[in-house]
């Protein structure tokens, strides 16, 4: 047995060193992607399930863009969003 060897096992990442930032930048990394793939499966099953033209889905995802620029702006809240689907009584159980 030598004495002085390292162990070759990585840190746990539990151990890793991580701030705050660092932290806040991954979770919101995440909400971004998480965001992007529904609005993505969304557009997808117009299109595929429900026939939406090419044109249509164009003009769709610029209204997106503008929602979500008027929701980092602060002039609509998600809480209106649900609001209007409960008023409609869209229910969708994402797994």
């Amino acid at each position: 047995m030598s004495k002085g060897k390292k162990s070759s096992k990585k840190p746990s990442p539990k151990k890793i060193p991580c701030s705050k930032a660092d932290r806040d930048k991954a979770y919101h990394e995440g909400v971004d992607l998480g965001l992007g793939r529904g609005v993505r499966l969304l557009l997808y099953a117009l299109i595929e399930k429900r026939g939406m033209d090419r044109e249509e889905a164009v003009s769709l995802g610029k209204d997106v863009d503008y929602i979500t620029d008027s929701i980092n702006r602060g002039y609509i809240s998600w809480a209106d969003i649900q609001a209007m689907l409960d008023e409609y009584d869209v229910v969708m159980e994402l797994i």
